[in-house]
């Protein structure tokens, strides 16, 4: 009976922080601009590189691929590194970045999505 009264308290317990993170309302982020992939180099010829510009309030972005453009994009990742990125002889900005690791003979043409959330969007 004390276990099923603890199972039942924490089901309510879940359902309450559900209840709280749903009505904190998400903020509309703008998808991210300016991404790009570098080619694969030869120190890793498994891996390509993409990067992008921040979006305000974002906190968090997460990648989608797909090896057709209008085709089904799967969840691959997220990312939340970035750093400073030379774009012009001395010229840096601040980019997002994420690197797609392959597996021997995976290789082809592949088309990628990226969207930006806030914390405010992220669910348990």
């Amino acid at each position: 009976m004390k276990n099923k009264l603890i199972n039942i308290l924490m089901s309510a317990a879940a359902a309450i922080v559900l209840i709280i993170l749903t009505s904190c309302g998400a903020v509309e982020l703008t998808a991210p601009t300016d991404l790009s992939a570098a080619e694969p180099d030869s120190d890793n010829p498994n891996r390509i590189s993409l990067s992008w510009l921040p979006v305000d309030g974002a906190d968090i972005y997460y990648v989608y691929r797909s090896d057709s453009l209008s085709g089904d994009y799967s969840d691959i990742g997220f990312s939340v590194t970035s750093a400073s990125v030379e774009i012009d002889s001395g010229v840096e900005e601040l980019r997002y970045l994420y690197l797609n690791n392959f597996e021997e003979g995976e290789g082809g043409t592949y088309y990628y999505k990226v969207t930006a959330a806030s914390n405010a969007d992220i669910t348990l």
